[in-house]
C-alpha cells in the first residue's frame, strides 16, 4: 500500500476541473502542499469544498503506486499541461515515460484496414525508439498496443481506476502490455469505475504525453477527434489517416484534415512529426527479415496485400508486417483501396 495525503486525494477527485501547477507554485512544489494547512491551501486558491474535504477526509492508503504532480517521476510531458492529472496511477514499470511518445488512437468500430494501418504505425515508432502512447479501448487502441508490445514499449492511459473491475480482454490485455515492459496510467482513484466523462477527461493526458497525436480512423463522433482537439490545444502536432470519403470510419478523419491537420502518407511522416529519426533506406534495407525479398519481387507487378502475401508464399500477417517495413524505408508506396508497389 502507498499512502495517498488526503489533500492530494481530493485533488485526484477533482482531476480535469482543477489545475494544479498554479497551486503547487504558490505553496512551494508538491511536498510542501502535503502538509499545507487549510488557510495556506485557500490562499494557493484551492477551491473552500475541497478544502473543507480534505481536513474532513483520511489519507488514502492506495494498493496502485502514484506520481504527484511537480513531485519525481511525474512525467516531463505533462508539466507543460494546464489540468494536468494532479496524482497519477500506475501499474508496470516506468521505462515508457522516458521514451519521446506518438498517441495512435482511432474508432472501436474500425475496420481490418484500420487496424493494419495502426499496426503498421506503431511498429515504425517503436522500430525508431518511441514509445506508443493508447486508451486500451478495443479496435484501433488495441492494434497500436500490441503491435507496439512485439517491438518496443507502449503505455496505456485508462479511464477507470487501476484497481476498478475490468472485462477480461481488457484484463488480459494489460497483463501482457506490463509483461512487456509498459505501463498502465490513469488519474482516477483506483476504486472508481469508468463513467461516459472519464474517457473524455483521459484523452487529454494521451495527447498531453505524445509528441505527436495521430488519428488512424474515427467517425464524426469519435472519441479520438477530443484527443486530436486537446492536442492541438497544447500545441503539440496533429496527423490524421485519410480514408475513402464514403466510409464513415474515415469521416471524423478528412474532417481534422479539412481544418489543416497533417496527412499521414507514410510511417516515414508520422516519426518526421514526432521528431524520431527516420531509417535511411540502405540502412533499413540491410535489417529487414529474410523473406523480404520475397515479398519485394512480388511487389513488382504491384498488388493487394492478400496477392502479395500468395505470390511471396508468407501469411498476410507476415506480409503487413514486412510491408510496414519496407513502407517506412522508402521502398513501397501505399494506394487506394489498399494496393502496394514499388517506389
Amino acid at each position: 500500500m502507498s499512502v495517498l495525503p488526503a489533500i492530494w486525494s481530493v485533488l485526484s477527485l477533482a482531476s480535469g476541473r482543477v489545475d494544479p501547477w498554479p497551486i503547487l507554485d504558490a505553496v512551494g512544489g508538491a511536498e510542501a502542499l502535503s502538509r499545507a494547512g487549510r488557510a495556506e491551501l485557500l490562499r494557493a486558491g484551492v477551491p473552500l469544498d475541497l478544502v473543507a474535504r480534505a481536513q474532513t477526509q483520511p489519507q488514502l492508503d492506495s494498493p496502485m503506486p502514484f506520481l504527484l504532480a511537480g513531485g519525481r517521476g511525474y512525467p516531463a510531458a505533462l508539466t507543460q499541461l494546464p489540468f494536468a492529472p494532479p496524482v497519477l496511477f500506475f501499474d508496470g514499470p516506468l521505462d515508457a515515460l522516458e521514451l519521446p511518445g506518438v498517441a495512435i488512437v482511432g474508432s472501436r468500430r474500425c475496420t481490418a484496414s484500420g487496424r493494419r494501418t495502426a499496426a503498421s504505425l506503431a511498429r515504425a515508432v517503436t522500430l525508431a525508439g518511441g514509445a506508443v502512447i493508447s486508451g486500451m479501448a478495443i479496435g484501433i487502441d488495441t492494434a497500436a498496443h500490441r503491435e507496439a508490445m512485439h517491438h518496443g514499449l507502449t503505455v496505456a492511459v485508462l479511464g477507470q481506476g487501476l484497481a476498478a473491475p475490468m472485462a477480461h480482454g481488457a484484463r488480459r490485455l494489460r497483463e501482457e502490455l506490463i509483461a512487456s515492459g509498459g505501463v498502465v496510467l490513469s488519474e482516477l482513484l483506483p476504486a472508481l469505475p469508468a463513467q461516459a466523462f472519464t474517457f473524455l477527461h483521459r484523452n487529454r493526458i494521451i495527447a498531453g504525453l505524445a509528441r505527436a497525436t495521430v488519428v488512424v480512423e474515427a467517425g464524426v463522433r469519435s472519441g479520438a477527434l477530443s484527443t486530436a482537439r486537446h492536442a492541438l490545444e497544447a500545441g503539440r502536432e496533429v496527423m490524421a489517416v485519410p480514408g475513402h470519403y464514403r466510409e464513415e470510419t474515415s469521416a471524423g478523419c478528412l474532417a481534422i484534415i479539412e481544418q489543416g491537420v497533417g496527412i499521414v502518407r507514410s510511417p516515414a511522416s508520422v516519426l518526421e512529426a514526432a521528431g524520431l529519426n527516420v531509417p535511411s533506406q540502405g540502412a533499413r534495407r540491410g535489417a529487414l527479415p529474410p523473406h523480404t525479398r520475397l515479398l519485394e519481387d512480388a511487389l513488382q507487378r504491384g498488388g493487394t496485400l492478400d496477392q502479395l502475401a500468395v505470390r511471396a508464399g508468407i501469411s498476410v500477417v507476415q506480409a503487413c508486417s514486412l510491408l510496414a517495413e519496407l513502407e517506412l524505408a522508402g521502398l513501397v508506396r501505399r494506394l487506394p483501396g489498399q494496393r502496394y508497389e514499388r517506389t
